[in-house]
């Protein structure tokens, strides 16, 4: 539900673009209609505390506004009226960038995690794990942030690979000594300087990840994580966008798969 409210909030903005084109604009009310609709079954519960407040306001006052535009004389005075006036476009669309953030705190049903990691040991590592998770599955991923959904679901996938790795004396010490662990000098490097491509080549040599999918996981989950740096984008001659984020989260559950697997 989140993620359609920001995507309606969003198509109104761009509706509000094309001003001079009559049709487009006629369909600002319905979406409108669907704002006023989606928002009034969420809870100021679940947003997260700083922004409750600010959701019961900006919830309000898009209520207010579509209430105004059903006090119009008709839909044509409501085209004609203000359609045109730079400021009352401005204002609008003010709205839909403060009903787009606030629904950026959104943390769902209750707040609550939507997925669990007991196979991950550390206990911190374990909470850290499943905020971001929840956040990249509730939140990045449903606004449509893609680069942040991509970088996020690497650095949830490097986290629960070095947990797996390294939790364990006696895992710890098989994926030291594999073969394709990372080394320099003849040495394997400390355990923090290891990458996420060299923990998934390692947990592939210790059977912890299918080899057949291994390589497919870390392409994924690696490659468009490494977009965080602007000049690997723009070498990789293609954009981080919808499509890429889509196969980084289903990169992230087959993983989770794999590992919560006794």
């Amino acid at each position: 539900m989140a993620g359609h409210i920001v995507t309606v909030a969003q198509t109104v903005k761009e509706f509000l673009t094309q001003w001079e084109n009559v049709p487009v604009w006629r369909k600002i009310i319905p979406r409108c209609e669907v704002l006023v609709g989606e928002m009034n079954q969420l809870q100021p519960k679940n947003f997260e505390p700083d922004a409750q407040a600010e959701f019961v306001i900006v919830r309000q006052e898009v209520a207010e506004f579509h209430r105004g535009l059903n006090d119009q004389i008709n839909l044509s005075s409501f085209v004609n009226s203000n359609r045109g006036d730079p400021a009352y476009r401005a204002n609008l669309t003010a709205m839909m960038d403060r009903v787009i953030a606030v629904m950026e705190k959104y943390g769902g049903e209750d707040g609550a995690t939507i997925r669990h990691f007991p196979f991950i040991k550390d206990a911190d590592l374990r909470q850290i794990v499943e905020r971001d998770y929840t956040e990249v599955k509730r939140r990045t991923y449903p606004a449509r942030a893609w680069k942040s959904t991509v970088i996020m679901a690497g650095s949830v996938a490097e986290a629960m690979l070095f947990d797996i790795l390294f939790s364990d004396p006696v895992t710890k010490t098989k994926a030291f000594a594999s073969s394709v662990a990372p080394r320099k000098s003849g040495h394997t490097l400390p355990e923090d300087e290891w990458r996420l491509a060299s923990l998934f080549a390692v947990a592939v040599d210790l059977g912890i990840v299918p080899k057949g999918r291994g390589a497919t996981l870390d392409e994924v989950l690696r490659d468009y994580r490494n977009f965080v740096h602007p000049k690997k984008e723009i070498k990789a001659a293609h954009p981080c966008g919808e499509a890429e984020a889509g196969l980084a989260i289903s990169g992230l559950d087959a993983l989770c798969n794999f590992l919560e697997k006794p």
